[in-house]
């Protein structure tokens, strides 16, 4: 499953699968001037997010088991948590909720 939100209009504030890889591209939007909050939720399986080079991002991730990891920051085992924040060069700001049950939850720039 992929989306690529193209507008702000068309951009969900969750995203979930059950089961398999669900990607999420958000590098065809504008958000220049605006925080959004995005969750992404697989039980099992992988989520990768990708985010525009420009904007500030912030992550808050969880792995029952697996791994996650965002940008530089890589957390796998049981359990694991992971916080994680990088800035950009725009007014935009992303707020990421990454769950992921069993397997591997990545959020990465363009």
């Amino acid at each position: 499953h992929v989306y690529t939100p193209a507008s702000l209009a068309e951009l969900e504030d969750r995203y979930e699968l059950g089961v398999g890889d669900l990607t999420l591209d958000l590098t065809g939007l504008n958000l220049e001037g605006s925080t959004e909050r995005i969750a992404v939720e697989v039980g099992i399986g992988k989520a990768v997010v990708i985010v525009p080079a420009d904007v500030s991002v912030d992550v808050r991730g969880e792995v029952g088991v697996g791994k996650a990891q965002a940008f530089e920051h890589v957390s796998d085992g049981l359990g694991r948590e992971l916080e994680a924040s990088s800035p950009g060069t725009s007014t935009g700001h992303l707020i990421i909720e990454l769950e992921v049950g069993i397997g591997e939850g990545t959020v990465r720039r363009d």
